[in-house]
C-alpha cells in the first residue's frame, strides 16, 4: 500500500500551501503519493502538475474546501479520496 504524504493547508495564506505541496513533491519517494486539503482551489497548480509528470484528482468536501491526490505518473492508481 502506498503511504500518504499530507499537507493540511487550508486557511493558510498564499503562497504557503503552493510552497508545502511542491516541497513535497520533490521529497515523494517511489510508493508515495501527496493527499492536500486546501479551502480554495489550487487551480495555477494544475498545469505545474501536468508539465513536471504528476496525476491529480481534485473533490469539494462537504465543507467546501478542496482535497488532491497527486501521484507521479510512475505510480497512479488512487484510492479513494
Amino acid at each position: 500500500m502506498d503511504r500518504e504524504l499530507l499537507i493540511d493547508a487550508r486557511w493558510q495564506e498564499c503562497p504557503k500551501p503552493m510552497e508545502r505541496i511542491l516541497v513535497a513533491l520533490e521529497l515523494m519517494r517511489p510508493g508515495e503519493y501527496v493527499r492536500v486539503l486546501t479551502h480554495r482551489e489550487p487551480r495555477q497548480l494544475y498545469p505545474i502538475l501536468t508539465n513536471s509528470g504528476y496525476s491529480y484528482k481534485v473533490e469539494t468536501t462537504k465543507d467546501g474546501c478542496f482535497k488532491m491526490e497527486i501521484h507521479s505518473l510512475e505510480n497512479t492508481a488512487f484510492s479513494s479520496l
